[in-house]
């Protein structure tokens, strides 16, 4: 604002509060931008002897020093300059062969510089960032109901703060695929999960949970469910009037009761591996870590010749490089709330993939609820770090 604008309040009610500083937004997200997002850029440049094996020499960014303007703002818009200042690196390299080890402060340009008003001045002209609005990173779920059966699709939706979005959906079979971006090809979830190491036994051991089971009222096996649980309401057919709700906890009682009401068919609750994963292996025909990461190659890269390393190098591309798939820290943060996990990795993990297929199994039994939210968070210029 000009120096010799003059404001004159001529309202006759005073406002008990004083607005809001509107710019703040904007100027705290540069300061943010100068003081831990070019340092967090930084480090993900930062070369380590096992990302470049083959190198002689490792190139480490120690410190970064930004400088003040030396130009006036003023000075800019009036001979049409750019209101910048000089970015300088302090570079260390370490020489493999002969262990030497130099540092040296460069100059590697320059960068713009906010002014007062929250405001760049480009060759003399001021210019303002216009934030976009975009989904914030983290996992959402969607639920429809399945056309051939009483059953529920599913679908989950991992989105980074920098990588392809990753998407994990059911059929109406219960069988669950992943897609790694949304141009490849659906691959079983198991043969990813195998892919990261994993093998069948464990992946029964781990997806062990409660489910739900569809038993003959007069079958042993409900005869003997007593303590477990009822996964839907059982009515009475001439008065429609509720017998027993979902979660009653069966007795011998109710059990006999139950068997003598002519119902064809019953569903509890009880321990089993879920169905996602045993439709699921059904369909998988791979045994070990080396044919699954070939699988995926196969699928990502058809027609490409196939190598062990390639595919090695595929998969870490893909899913495991932290240079090109980054949850952030809100990602991380937003899945490990959604998921009850304590994950500090900013790249999805085994983990991440098995607690979304068990959400999938918890909504089915009404253990959570589906709640649509859509986060949007403002990117702009300034959080550099966003894109």
């Amino acid at each position: 604002m000009e120096e010799n604008v003059i404001i004159r309040d001529f309202s006759k009610v005073k406002l008990p509060i004083q607005p809001p500083d509107l710019l703040e937004v904007q100027k705290n997200s540069f300061i943010w931008f100068n003081e831990k997002g070019l340092r967090e850029l930084l480090d993900e440049f930062n070369l380590s002897e096992s990302l470049s094996p083959t190198s002689k020499a490792i190139i480490e960014f120690v410190d970064y020093e930004i400088t003040e303007p030396s130009v006036s703002s003023k000075e800019c818009k009036a001979k049409g300059r750019t209101y910048s200042c000089v970015l300088k690196l302090t570079v260390k390299i370490t020489f493999k062969d002969t262990g030497e080890i130099k540092e040296q402060t460069v100059s590697v340009g320059e960068i713009p510089c906010m002014t007062e008003n929250g405001s760049f001045i480009i060759n003399g002209v001021e210019r303002v960032v216009i934030g976009q609005l975009a989904r914030a990173p983290g996992v959402y779920f969607e639920t429809e109901p399945s056309g051939r059966s009483s059953g529920y699709i599913h679908k989950a939706t991992i989105i980074p703060d920098r990588g392809s979005w990753m998407e994990l959906e059911t059929d109406t079979d219960g069988a669950t695929y992943i897609r790694l971006d949304k141009k490849s090809k659906k691959i079983l979830a198991t043969i990813i999960l195998k892919a990261f190491g994993l093998d069948d036994e464990y992946l029964k051991s781990v997806f062990t949970q409660e489910v739900i089971v569809s038993v003959d009222p007069k079958s042993p096996k409900f005869l003997d469910a007593v303590g477990k649980k009822l996964a839907e309401d059982i009515y009475d057919y001439n008065t429609g009037e509720d017998l027993y709700r979902a979660g009653t906890v069966l007795n011998a009682s109710i059990i006999s009761e139950i068997s003598k009401m002519g119902i064809n068919s019953v569903k509890i609750i009880e321990e089993g591996v879920i169905e996602y994963i045993t439709r699921t292996l059904e369909l998988d025909d791979i045994h070990s870590q080396e044919e699954a990461k070939k699988y995926i190659f196969m699928k990502l890269r058809p027609g490409e010749r196939y190598t062990p390393e390639n595919a090695d190098q595929q998969f870490k591309m893909v899913l495991t490089d932290p240079r090109r798939n980054d949850l952030g820290e809100v990602g991380r943060y937003k899945i490990n709330k959604k998921l009850s996990l304590n994950l500090t990795e900013r790249t999805i993990t085994a983990l991440d993939i098995i607690e979304i297929i068990k959400y999938f199994s918890k909504i089915d039994i009404g253990e959570e609820k589906l709640i649509i939210v859509i986060i949007l968070v403002i990117k702009g210029f300034v959080l550099l770090g966003n894109f």
